[in-house]
């Protein structure tokens, strides 16, 4: 596969090392990207199988089979890891989770991050980062770098490591940020918004770019891309229309939602907590991230999470917790001239509990907030918009189906266009508004922007809060 040049112009160079750079005004707003190579893991899992025709995936330098878990090649294709040994466990790896840690090192270099600690479980590798955090499944690559980092110069690596994989193909695209609070600190393309717009966009077909909220005031970007086949631009090849026709076996990728709470101006007595404090004996790396967590809770803000913390010196926290196949991360810049606190995670909201994904939303935000006291702070809601076979028939062809009627349908649409499992539904033809998890009212705040975007298969919520006096 060959795709357009994109060149780096020497315009992406890495940025300086903190001691070089830090004047005392830390960017603590993250850059986070999602590459989306398949809907869902098990769909790399077949491939992983079944492909033997692709040598760095699943066969050995005689042309026989080795055992699939344990055994593949290198992304370079040049040697065979033994993952057990590789990675010290015996999970079932497949896709992005064969690369080694050397090899996701090497790439993070071109980003000015290193890695701090890894932790996994079944589904999914968690690397702590110097300046922030990335997982990595199987079927996709989330990588959220803060400071003065320059994220989106690894996109060439990462679609390089993943097309020697067999992953030749994105199906989906979210890049996203808070607006920054230096951005004169950025390196390019970084430095405002219509760059990366148009960097990605170099990349990527059917790229579309937004910004949510007040654009003299706090606001936050989106670019994302639909779901399809391939969005990659490739060199001699036109932009294909969007294909929703992949079907997804894993019903825990049919409802998904993403949450983010993005808070400044935090209460300073409450940022002590995340100094390090060598004259009473605190221990900073990962025993003070584990004496953050005790006292400040966020070590159990889901009960039989696994986590994995980090206290710098002289301030600064960042945890990764993951629980199952979901995951949740904190990041902390304590400092009260550039005081940053920020909380993502895409664990079910109502987690099998008799409430409302609503309710359940404003319990998470107060859990949250009530740590960092925050004088300002954005949230932001993904969440899928499922559409039946049935309804999209009806919405297309509304004079071919009857009004009143009890379907079974064979799929349903997703917020990022995936097929669920069959199910049984009762139809009527008036039309009930999307599916919304609504942004409640916080107590002690007040709520200065409320917006929703309606995407195809999904909705976006974006709220904004500022401390009442």
């Amino acid at each position: 596969m060959k795709l357009e040049e994109n060149s780096l112009n020497g315009e992406f160079q890495p940025a300086s090392n903190s001691e070089e750079y830090y004047t005392g005004q830390f960017e603590g707003p993250e850059k986070l990207l999602e590459l989306w190579f398949s809907p869902d893991a098990k769909t790399v899992r077949q491939q992983f199988r079944s492909d033997s025709s692709i040598s760095s995936l699943s066969s050995s330098p005689d042309g026989n089979l080795p055992e699939e878990r344990r055994i593949c090649y290198s992304p370079n294709g040049t040697s065979v890891i033994d993952l057990e040994q590789e990675f010290g466990d015996d999970y079932e790896r497949y896709g992005l989770r064969t690369v080694s840690r050397k090899v996701w090192e090497s790439m993070l270099e071109l980003v000015h991050c290193q890695v701090l600690n890894l932790i996994k479980n079944e589904h999914v590798d968690s690397y702590l980062l110097s300046e922030s955090s990335m997982f990595v499944y199987p079927h996709k690559l989330i990588l959220k770098t803060c400071g003065t980092t320059t994220l989106l110069a690894a996109v060439p690596r990462i679609i390089e490591i993943a097309s020697s994989l067999g992953l030749e193909s994105i199906w989906r695209v979210f890049y996203s940020r808070k607006s920054f609070m230096f951005p004169d600190l950025q390196k390019a393309p970084h430095r405002n918004w219509s760059d990366e717009v148009a960097y990605l966009d170099g990349w990527f077909n059917n790229g579309a770019a937004y910004t949510v909220g007040k654009t003299n005031g706090d606001h936050w970007f989106l670019y994302l891309t639909p779901p399809q086949d391939n969005c990659l631009k490739i060199e001699g090849e036109e932009p294909v229309e969007s294909s929703y026709q992949t079907l997804v076996e894993d019903p825990e990728d049919v409802d998904d939602v993403t949450v983010e709470i993005l808070m400044t101006d935090l209460c300073p007595k409450a940022m002590d907590q995340f100094y390090h404090h060598p004259d009473a004996n605190q221990p900073d790396a990962e025993l003070g991230g584990k004496d953050v967590e005790r006292i400040t809770g966020l070590g159990s803000i889901y009960d039989n999470s696994l986590t994995d913390s980090f206290l710098f010196t002289p301030c600064g926290f960042s945890l990764n917790g993951l629980i199952n196949n979901n995951y949740y991360t904190i990041h902390v810049t304590p400092e009260e001239s550039c005081s940053y606190a920020s909380f993502e995670t895409n664990v079910p909201l109502s987690k099998g509990e008799d409430i409302s994904e609503s309710r359940a939303l404003s319990q998470l935000i107060k859990q949250v907030t009530n740590v960092f006291q925050p004088g300002k702070f954005t949230v932001t809601v993904f969440n899928s918009q499922a559409e039946t076979h049935f309804e999209n028939i009806q919405r297309h062809h509304p004079d071919s189906v009857n009004t009143h009627s009890h379907v079974y349908t064979p799929y349903h649409h997703d917020r990022r266009g995936n097929q669920g499992r069959p199910q049984r539904f009762n139809h009527d033809l008036e039309n009930s508004p999307p599916k919304s998890i609504y942004i409640n009212d916080i107590k002690g705040y007040r709520k200065t922007d409320r917006i929703l975007y309606e995407f195809e298969g999904y909705n976006l919520n974006f709220a904004h809060f500022v401390k009442r006096v």
